[in-house]
């Protein structure tokens, strides 16, 4: 495949330059736990996370008099 070296190069960054490659996705809740995945450039799969929801904001509901 020597004589398409060039055209697979070529290709092949194309098709990166429409990839996000350093993404984080939507964090789902679950229990005390959110859980999501990122990826970082250069690396083939999917990080998948989860953190504590300890941290998380909730806003106090006022109520009106």
């Amino acid at each position: 495949m020597k004589p398409t070296e060039g055209l697979q190069e070529k290709l092949y960054n194309e098709i990166l330059s429409h990839i996000k490659q350093t993404d984080v996705s939507v964090s789902l809740s679950l229990g005390d736990y959110f859980y999501y995945t990122r990826t970082k450039e250069g690396q083939q799969y999917p990080i998948y996370c989860r953190k504590t929801g300890l941290g998380r904001c909730s806003r106090a509901k006022s109520s009106s008099t």
